[in-house]
């Protein structure tokens, strides 16, 4: 599988913390369970990857941003990871005392126990352990009552390096222009190599 060409335009350089410490969540059980290869790196050696602005994931075959999921970073310190485990552990709590998980078979605690965050300023996403699927929940538009808010689940991806695949990044015109000029640059770079 080729990686993802886009990837060093997708990611702001500036807004990147690597990890100083190995993650709780991210472990290599976790990775083998999985199945992560491609892109391991992203989630084992950084806490936070800010994306630029105008990043996406792909819905279909082709690129729509009108349509498609925007993803605003990878965030992957523990801490973040807690605070949107304790979102899923309140979900499941408001599943529970309304019957919804009776109804569909399913043990208490059934999102905190399969679900890990990775994603989550404009909507939760999340890697199912027992699958690998990607998942987002995307909030309703009625905020007044989080627990209340209707939440729809989505999958985004068959597993993680599938989602990093299907991301894509569109430039706006002042970033397409140092984009072009870089480019070139590069390709004096390796003109004036082939030269010596």
């Amino acid at each position: 599988m080729e990686m993802n060409k886009e990837l060093n335009f997708i990611i702001s350089k500036k807004y990147i913390e690597k990890r100083t410490e190995k993650s709780k969540y991210f472990t290599e059980e976790f990775f083998k369970k999985c199945g992560i290869k491609k892109y391991r790196y992203l989630l084992e050696d950084y806490n936070f990857i800010e994306f630029n602005d105008a990043t996406y994931c792909r819905k279909g075959e082709n690129k729509n941003p009108e349509e498609d999921y925007y993803i605003d970073g990878l965030w992957l310190k523990d801490k973040n990871v807690e605070s949107k485990l304790n979102f899923l552990m309140e979900l499941d709590e408001y599943y529970q005392e309304t019957g919804e998980y009776e109804k569909l078979g399913r043990p208490d605690y059934y999102l905190t126990d399969n679900l890990v965050p990775f994603s989550g300023l404009c909507d939760y996403i999340f890697i199912d352990k027992t699958t690998s699927k990607i998942w987002t929940a995307i909030q309703d538009e009625d905020l007044s009552n989080m627990m209340e808010t209707i939440y729809n689940w989505e999958l985004i991806a068959d597993n993680f390096d599938e989602f990093i695949d299907k991301l894509y990044y569109i430039p706006d015109e002042d970033t397409k222009e140092r984009i072009s000029e870089e480019q070139v640059r590069n390709l004096i770079d390796v003109l004036s190599k082939k030269e010596k």
